[in-house]
């Protein structure tokens, strides 16, 4: 993920992913902090149910505060399963990062019927 911000190093950041009419499926990073140079690699996998159709997956980056209530830096949606994808993370409209995400269903695809011998 790479931000263009003009707060200063970003620190206990979390990603959250969730279907956006299904509140009870978000999935969170742990906390982590954004390198001086705006970016940084997470390797972490999380699942979260396929959207039903007309929905999407809203990916969140939240600044994890000591307050109740957390703030979110900005997010993007996702309306189709298409692999690697760079997603621009927005907030209000405007442009606050870039994050590279892969998104697949998650599942083996299981061999069509009746193909292969038996």
């Amino acid at each position: 993920a790479g931000y263009d911000d003009e707060d200063s190093a970003l620190k206990s950041i979390l990603i959250e992913v969730s279907d956006m009419n299904e509140a009870s499926s978000v999935q969170r990073t742990k906390p982590f902090d954004v390198g001086d140079d705006g970016s940084v690699q997470i390797n972490r996998v999380l699942f979260v149910p396929a959207p039903a159709q007309g929905s999407c997956l809203v990916v969140r980056i939240i600044k994890n505060q000591k307050t109740p209530h957390s703030k979110v830096f900005a997010e993007a949606q996702i309306y189709e399963a298409g692999g690697e994808l760079d997603v621009d993370l927005l907030k209000r409209g405007r442009t606050r990062g870039v994050l590279h995400v892969t998104v697949t269903s998650g599942l083996p695809v299981p061999p069509a019927s009746g193909a292969g011998g038996q």
